[in-house]
């Protein structure tokens, strides 16, 4: 995966390069005599942790006096990592912020390097995750946490299965405390509990937890005849319905929710990942929003309502974080409701029931390729009726093109008459001059559905079909199925020309475009998934045989109509 990476442009000048130099200078001194080193000692004493809905009860002069260190004395340290069954969270203690994460299981879905920008690697300054609080300006979101190794658990294995970190104002008067739990019942799911205990003798009043959730996009991604790139969008959910924008198409910040239409979840999603935050258990967030911040990166903030704490008590708020892929299964066990993040377009009427019957055949077959080519007969059958009778009005159509033939000579200054006469003729017949469109445009819907279908599918992620077709959600590598396509669709024209007189203007003009759609069709086809390409390429081939069985049967009257 590409990380989110920091591009910096150095302008040197003649006249500057003294004054960089000392400035370098100034600053390395400062590090090396003021900054405090290596890792502080753990925290001698630790708050219990209370159990949900419970209150503090010591006294606001005594919470003062067993305030945790000052988050000014708290050095960064390398990140933590929680490990679950299925993924790794590395942690840094500034900000408490999401560092990177890796997919360990299923292996397929370990994510390509052009999944751009989903999760965090290596990046310094857009770090997900992040929490501020209104009312809390020392509160940034790198501010460092001291850790709490006492509170943490370690995970089978090494690393951990919780981390607790902890940040203290200035002042003395309010902690705020982050504890991130890894959620066995769901996979590459993280609770994470956030505590506010005000230390101070009077009330304190909040504007609200807000959490931020960074993404990383590119401006420059795919094309009709290009490679498609990693599509990332900022998504709020809720009862006000689902909102989701395209990263390079976010121009200003964009507010969803209110008091009466709460947030389900909100997050950065992609095409086969999602990382995402939910509010879980009495937890509420009532506002949503999305919108640009610098270097091709977006921010998704979710945020809760204003709420006050009492003196030596504390606030809880819980959240489910999900970073994975959008398998079915995962989405379901996850809180939030996150399988609204599969978004099969406007045809999406007819993409759920594909995908269903494709998840349904791939249950028996175990091979997708082989589920998408059987999907492929399915869909065949389904719709034999209408290009039955489509093939049938092609074959009519060449019956009567002497007739046609004739009215054109016999009404060649009389366009009026030589329309509505041939008009009587195709009544007359039971042919139309357009029944052969009618199986494309038929099954245009169902190859956009179908598209839509592979192309957010996370199941076809790095499933193979057999020798060099090794993921069915990329193009294929060496572009075979594309160009076999286009071959198939030339052998088609010429098995099966179109009428090349007596069909009129519009006919002729449409017998000119078929010449050309073989190459057209071959270059849109060469960047697209090579499950869409399997499947074009497999129903074509049953469209030919099926019009040379349309093409026997009306041999007998093509020979008594020349006669």
């Amino acid at each position: 995966m590409s990380g989110f990476l920091n591009e910096t442009n150095q302008e040197q000048t003649k006249n500057l390069f003294l004054a960089v130099v000392l400035v370098m200078g100034i600053t390395l001194v400062f590090q090396a005599f003021m900054t405090p080193r290596g890792t502080p000692p753990p925290e001698a004493a630790s708050a219990a942790t209370a159990s949900e809905g419970s209150e503090a009860a010591a006294a606001p002069e005594a919470a003062a006096a067993a305030a945790p260190a000052q988050a000014a004395n708290v050095a960064v340290l390398p990140p933590q990592t929680l490990r679950s069954g299925n993924h790794r969270v590395e942690v840094t203690n500034a900000g408490a912020r999401v560092v990177a994460v890796h997919v360990d299981d299923p292996e397929r879905y370990r994510p390509h390097a052009d999944i751009r920008g989903v999760f965090p690697v290596e990046d310094e300054t857009h770090l997900p995750v992040a929490l501020t609080i209104g009312g809390l300006p020392d509160l940034r979101e790198d501010s460092p946490y001291a850790w709490l190794e006492s509170e943490s658990r370690a995970a089978p294995g090494g690393d951990y299965s919780s981390l607790a970190y902890r940040w203290t104002a200035p002042d003395g008067q309010v902690a705020v405390t982050r504890r991130f739990e890894v959620d066995e019942a769901a996979p590459f799911s993280i609770r994470e509990v956030v505590e506010v205990q005000n230390l101070g003798a009077t009330e304190r009043r909040f504007e609200g937890v807000e959490t931020h959730i960074y993404g990383l996009f590119n401006r420059k991604s795919g094309g009709m005849f290009s490679r498609a790139g990693s599509v990332l969008e900022g998504i709020c959910v809720g009862t006000f319905g689902t909102e989701r924008k395209v990263g390079r198409n976010i121009d200003e910040v964009e507010a969803f929710g209110s008091a009466d239409e709460p947030v389900d979840f909100f997050g950065v999603d992609e095409r086969y990942f999602l990382l995402s935050v939910a509010p879980v258990d009495e937890t509420v967030v009532r506002r949503c929003s999305y919108g640009p911040v610098e270097d091709e990166h977006i921010r998704v903030t979710g945020a809760t309502d204003d709420f006050s704490v009492a003196p030596g008590q504390t606030a809880r708020f819980t959240f489910a974080i999900f970073s994975g892929p959008k398998d079915k299964d995962y989405l379901d066990a996850a809180a939030g409701g996150l399988r609204r993040t599969l978004d099969f377009g406007w045809f999406s009427f007819i993409a759920v029931p594909l995908r269903s019957v494709l998840l349904f055949i791939q249950g028996y077959v175990v091979n997708w390729g082989i589920a998408i080519i059987l999907l492929t007969f399915v869909v065949k059958l389904l719709l034999f009726p209408v290009t039955q009778r489509s093939y049938e009005s092609m074959e009519k159509m060449k019956l009567v093109q002497p007739q046609l033939s004739e009215l054109q000579k016999r009404y060649e200054n009389d366009k009026g008459k030589l329309a509505e006469e041939q008009m009587a003729l195709f009544k007359r017949e039971g042919v139309s001059p357009l029944g052969g469109c009618l199986p494309m445009l038929a099954q245009t819907p169902i190859y956009i559905a179908l598209y839509r279908t592979v192309w957010g599918s996370t199941e076809l992620y790095n499933a193979p079909l057999a020798g060099w077709i090794r993921d069915l959600s990329q193009p294929d590598p060496y572009f075979v199925l594309p160009i076999l396509l286009g071959v198939l669709m030339f052998a088609q024209n010429k098995i099966i020309p179109p009428a090349q007189s007596g069909g009129g203007e519009m006919q002729q003009q449409m017998a000119q475009v078929q010449k050309f759609m073989p190459l057209l069709f071959t270059m849109m086809m060469l960047f697209l998934p090579s499950g869409l390409v399997l499947y074009i390429f497999v129903n074509m081939l049953l469209s030919i045989g099926q019009m040379l069985h349309i093409r026997k049967k009306f041999e007998g009257k093509r020979a008594s109509s020349a006669a």
